[in-house]
């Protein structure tokens, strides 16, 4: 099973059809508990993708059997967010970007960025205003731009 995902991501540097190919037989392959790691990154692998695909309901299955068996899996959820972005639903997406920023400690600023972004776009930009400024607490680096973002969100409030 290992070697099946090794190759599998040989492939997804040359030739993405032949890696698909080989994910999609690891997911049918019999679960076992030794191997739960590998299977994760199969199917967090083939749900990218095929949501770069636009296969969104395959996506979405193999994200949802990931976080039924690791509920703290930042990436599946903030690969949930990705998708709600592409829908156009974007308070679904902040909430699953907020979801994999706290699971991440509050470190993945990508995710952080993208949960204000959402907000914002979901015409929710006091709680946008509150990412930005938790953000801003934690990072120096980028207090400029989320300051920025956060004035702007600030100009969109009415009174």
């Amino acid at each position: 099973m290992p070697s099946l995902l090794g190759l599998a991501k040989t492939f997804l540097q040359k030739s993405s059809s032949k890696a698909r190919n080989i994910l999609k037989k690891i997911t049918h392959l019999p679960h076992k508990d030794e191997y739960h790691r590998e299977f994760e990154t199969c199917y967090l692998l083939l749900a990218e993708q095929y949501s770069g695909r636009e296969k969104v309901d395959c996506a979405l299955e193999l994200l949802k059997a990931v976080n039924a068996r690791n509920k703290s899996c930042s990436t599946s959820w903030s690969i949930i967010g990705d998708i709600g972005h592409r829908r156009g639903s974007f308070l679904e997406a902040a909430d699953s970007y907020a979801t994999a920023w706290k699971l991440s400690g509050g470190t993945d600023l990508a995710s952080g960025y993208k949960t204000a972004l959402n907000y914002y776009k979901a015409k929710k930009t006091v709680k946008s205003i509150e990412v930005c400024e938790e953000i801003m607490s934690h990072c120096i680096q980028f207090k400029e731009a989320y300051r920025l973002m956060s004035q702007h969100c600030v100009k969109n409030v009415r009174p």
